[in-house]
């Protein structure tokens, strides 16, 4: 597919998905999926390849290259965004607003992470950058297609691309933002009823979001760090880079403890709608509120799954816990990182 005219068809087409995207080596990764395929993966990544898909790679400068004159001359499809901190609920607020013909929600796009790695592998990184720019714009372009003319798109990224926050909030195709989160205790009782996996996972990016977000902590050496400490830090260094960008953006972004949309889903839903200005009906989104999306797992739709059951749970495990999770939380406090009472701008 070397022709210019071949990539621009291709290209055109929003079934060619990107699903892969390796910026270092310039390369751009694609597979054929339909509109439901693509709404229905809890994970846009590797997992979501099936042995069917056929792959179609094409190096990135030819894209850009073939793409440059197009990109100028058509309109800037704009996308919404619901950035997290893990552990809150994204994936089922993103299914509850994925209608055929309103919105399409897409859910941890790997093409994110590869931007977010790129900006933290290059040292000096500067995002006015004809280079950044160039592949940030494109990046984002082709992951606003429309299958349906007029149908919003929302952009669920993996919160491992929190760091690109600033740069997609100062992107002029970035409508609106919602920085959903839940409160510390929450936050650690999950980790907590996911075991040693979920505790790796939380000292893992640790190491990211310290590099990311650490600026002004006064941190200790993270491996003398109690497994408890590592992952409430990972959640504060996250808090802290969504309070700096509520305070920048202030008119395009709202934050959003997740607790209020398990406790009254259809409000908040509403809400939502009413914020990303996404076009939905009130009473269809009642239904959704009190129907089958509410009750499978987001992530695993064969298993059911229950706010009631969830909240229980995580109450037990708090409160089995308390002692363990205030001191966690007064360390983070002492750390001057305390976020006991929300965000900022909430919705």
């Amino acid at each position: 597919m070397a022709a210019p005219e071949q990539i621009t068809a291709f290209l055109a087409d929003p079934a060619n998905f990107l699903i892969g995207l390796d910026l270092g080596q310039g390369r751009f990764q694609f597979i054929r999926m339909s509109r439901q395929e693509v709404s229905n993966k809890a994970f846009l990544d590797t997992r979501a390849i099936e042995a069917r898909h056929k792959k179609t790679e094409l190096p990135g400068a030819a894209v850009l290259e073939t793409l440059r004159g197009e990109m100028t001359k058509q309109p800037l499809l704009k996308a919404c965004y619901l950035f997290h901190t893990s552990f809150c609920c994204s994936t089922l607020i993103a299914r509850c607003l994925d209608t055929p013909g309103i919105n399409l929600s897409l859910k941890e796009p790997f093409a994110l992470l590869g931007l977010s790695g790129f900006k933290r592998r290059n040292k000096n990184f500067d995002a006015r950058s004809n280079q950044w720019n160039n592949w940030c714009d494109l990046t984002l372009r082709l992951l606003s297609r429309r299958f349906v003319e007029g149908e919003g798109i929302l952009l669920k990224p993996s919160n491992g691309a929190n760091n690109i926050l600033p740069e997609i909030l100062d992107y002029p195709g970035t409508d609106k933002v919602v920085l959903l989160y839940s409160s510390l205790d929450h936050f650690l009782a999950a980790v907590i009823s996911g075991g040693e996996d979920r505790f790796s996972y939380a000292s893992g990016i640790l190491k990211l979001f310290i590099r990311d977000f650490g600026e002004g902590v006064d941190l200790a050496d993270p491996s003398e760090l109690t497994a408890l400490q590592r992952a409430a830090l990972a959640w504060t260094l996250q808090m802290k880079a969504f309070e700096a960008a509520a305070g920048s953006f202030p008119e395009k972004v709202t934050t959003l403890d997740c607790q209020r949309f398990l406790d009254d889903p259809a409000n908040i839903l509403i809400r939502l709608n009413a914020f990303y200005d996404l076009g939905f009906a009130r009473k269809d989104l009642e239904a959704v509120a009190s129907g089958p999306v509410m009750t499978a797992h987001s992530k695993e739709p064969g298993k059911a799954y229950s706010p009631q059951t969830q909240n229980k749970e995580t109450l037990k495990i708090i409160l089995e816990n308390q002692k363990e999770f205030t001191e966690a939380a007064k360390w983070c406090r002492d750390l001057g990182l305390d976020y006991k009472g929300g965000l900022s701008n909430p919705l």
